[in-house]
């Protein structure tokens, strides 16, 4: 079941509705939890991750947490910032597997001091990668 979890929340990062409506509705509830979680955690504000959702990345230390707080409960990332790729690797669907891990061999060096400013700028990146497909709950 958390593989499961983590499988539908890895996509909530990298695409778009289109892929969304893919989903269960187990899986979308899961994905709002998720969102809540993190939300709730951070104080981030629902329009400043709807904003960034559209590319524009706020310098606001709350979004940045947020964004931590998803890649940590994915398990993609630790406390101390560092990425596990081969997590988010096995958590993918084949057919899904090429896009995301194209595009965060190319985004895994971003970052800043804190873990928050590390994924917040490996996010950024990944906008920047295939803004198309980018979606963050």
């Amino acid at each position: 079941m958390l593989l499961e979890v983590c499988r539908f929340s890895v996509f909530l990062l990298a695409f778009s509705a289109t892929v969304y409506g893919r989903f269960s509705e187990e899986e979308k509830q899961l994905m709002n939890q998720v969102h809540t979680q993190c939300v709730t955690e951070t104080g981030t504000s629902e329009d400043l991750v709807n904003k960034a959702t559209n590319g524009d990345f706020a310098e606001d230390e709350n979004l940045k947490c947020y964004v931590k707080c998803i890649w940590s409960t994915l398990t993609v990332m630790d406390d101390d910032g560092n990425f596990d790729v081969g997590v988010l690797e096995v958590m993918l669907p084949a057919d899904m597997k090429d896009i995301v891990m194209k595009a965060m061999s190319a985004c895994i060096g971003a970052g800043g001091g804190s873990p928050c400013e590390k994924a917040f700028a490996v996010t950024k990146c990944l906008y920047k990668e295939a803004p198309a497909d980018f979606f963050l709950p």
